[in-house]
C-alpha cells in the first residue's frame, strides 16, 4: 500500500454576517494549486480540499482553467467536477461582462451554497 500524505488544516474565519462567523478549513501551509489538485486526485471525497480548490480557482484566468481541464485525465472526475462548478460559479459575471444580459435582469442561474 502506498504511503499517504497527511493534510493538516487550519480553521480560518472567512466572513461575518449578522454577528455570525463563517469558517473554512484551509490546508496549512498553503500547498499551492498544483499540489492541491494532486491531493484531490487521491482524495476525491475530501470536502475541505474541494472547497479550498474552488476558492482558489475563482482567482484563475479562463486560460488557466482550460489548461487544468486539458491536463486532467478523464478518470479525474473530482477535478473535472471542480472545474465545472468553478465555471458555473463565474458564469453570471461572464454573461454580464460580455453584455449578453444587463446586470439587473433575472437569469435562470442559481448558485447553491450550504453554510453550517
Amino acid at each position: 500500500m502506498a504511503a499517504t500524505t497527511t493534510i493538516h488544516y487550519d480553521m480560518m474565519l472567512t466572513a461575518t454576517e449578522a454577528s455570525t462567523g463563517f469558517f473554512a478549513c484551509i490546508p496549512a501551509p498553503d500547498p499551492g494549486l498544483d499540489t492541491a489538485l494532486a491531493w484531490l486526485r487521491k482524495r476525491p471525497m475530501d470536502t475541505f480540499l474541494y472547497r479550498y480548490l474552488l476558492d482558489q480557482m475563482a482567482a484563475c484566468t479562463p486560460a488557466q482553467l482550460e489548461s487544468i481541464w486539458r491536463e486532467a485525465p478523464p478518470e479525474a472526475t473530482a477535478i473535472r467536477a471542480l472545474l465545472v462548478e468553478a465555471k458555473l460559479s463565474g458564469l453570471m459575471e461572464l454573461i454580464e461582462r460580455d453584455g449578453a444580459a444587463p446586470a439587473d435582469s433575472p437569469l435562470p442561474l442559481m448558485r447553491l451554497e450550504c453554510r453550517q
